[in-house]
């Protein structure tokens, strides 16, 4: 199995990055759910620690906190950098993190690992998809996921699935 120190600072963070990418273009696609999808995205990787043991998958899933904050503010400067962004740019941001996330997976991991890493990817948008009951009155005749989120779950299934 693959061990974390394989990969250098940058494709770790990549790894790491993909996932809160995915929330995010979930959440811009119909932002009616926010909070529950924020939520669930934190409950997803908590319960991928659980599901997926592989010595990669838990480097990945379980950072040191400090290596989570230099990672949480890397991304806030590279959103500031953006500026505003329509839930298009997000989705195509999301699905190119995927893309070099599984690219450096495919040259460094097992092949075991980058398939555990492509179940956990889908795993977790479709948990942070299906977080927030939306539209309706009080949580009456809502939906579990919009039209526009169902959008975003298929680009991301897509890029995910992809073999290059």
């Amino acid at each position: 199995m693959t061990h974390k120190n394989a990969f250098t600072a940058e494709e770790l963070y990549l790894l790491w990055k993909a996932p809160n990418t995915i929330a995010v273009a979930i959440m811009t696609a119909h932002p009616g759910g926010l909070l529950a999808e924020m939520v669930a995205s934190v409950k997803s990787v908590t319960t991928a620690r659980d599901i997926y043991p592989s010595e990669l998958m838990q480097s990945i899933l379980t950072i040191e906190q400090s290596e989570a904050d230099q990672f949480s503010e890397r991304i806030k400067a590279e959103a500031a950098q953006r500026g505003a962004q329509t839930p298009d740019d997000v989705l195509a941001m999301a699905i190119s993190d995927v893309r070099l996330a599984l690219g450096v997976l495919r040259q460094k991991a097992q092949p075991i690992e980058t398939q555990e890493y492509q179940h956990m990817l889908i795993e977790h948008a479709e948990k942070v998809a299906q977080a927030g009951k939306e539209g309706g009155f009080l949580g009456i005749g809502g939906v579990r996921v919009t039209e526009a989120e169902e959008r975003v779950l298929a680009e991301i299934r897509l890029a995910v699935n992809r073999v290059r």
